[in-house]
């Protein structure tokens, strides 16, 4: 079986064919942009009223929004409420999809409340999308790259080690994986679902 796990550290951007300032000022702006990403899709009505449910039930460090076929997309904001996410709110039912964005990139811990078999792909489009867009990709993206590749196995694959810092998760077994856009600032904008279509 692989083993995964997900850490903070990660092998530095290469900046081979640029100059460590033109670098930093990518970094700046991508930082910049998604920002805006994150203000545009807490302002959509496909947020609001499960982001409400959620913030009520656990507090701060959480977002939730519909799927294209109308289930929960949880994620967590921090290291505590991805903990959370993960071995929390994923395990109420074992068979729950479990997303984040691929090749030990940090980012949030998201979970489709919803039994593996009723997912849909465009379901499995949507959640890959937030984890992209709510990962630090920005630390690692090239101006040339635009598609971010996000795994995601059933929920009782996600484990954690006793020694493990918080947030940290190992996954056992067969993972997928699916290359994603970043969700756009005017996809929140429609009163929409804030991602359309798929990647």
């Amino acid at each position: 079986a692989s083993l995964r796990i997900w850490r903070a550290s990660h092998p530095s951007f290469a900046t081979t064919m640029v100059s460590r300032r033109t670098a930093w000022l990518f970094c700046l702006a991508i930082a910049s942009e998604l920002a805006a990403l994150a203000r545009a899709l807490r302002a959509s009505s496909a947020r609001n009223s499960c982001a409400h449910l959620w913030l009520a039930k656990l507090g701060v460090g959480f977002d939730c929004y519909y799927s294209p076929s109308g289930f929960e997309v949880v994620l967590g904001l921090n290291s505590q409420a991805n903990e959370m996410v993960s071995m929390g709110i994923a395990k109420d039912d074992g068979d729950f999809v479990w997303l984040h964005a691929d090749d030990g990139i940090p980012g949030s811990h998201v979970v489709i409340r919803a039994p593996w078999e009723m997912v849909s792909m465009p379901d499995i489009v949507f959640a890959s999308r937030l984890a992209a867009t709510f990962s630090q990709i920005w630390k690692y993206k090239s101006p040339e790259q635009r598609k971010v590749t996000v795994m995601y196995c059933r929920s009782y694959q996600v484990r954690k080690m006793d020694d493990a810092p918080v947030g940290d998760v190992l996954v056992l077994g067969h993972v997928e994986t699916i290359d994603v856009d970043l969700i756009q600032p005017t996809e929140g904008s429609t009163g929409q679902p804030p991602i359309l279509g798929s990647a």
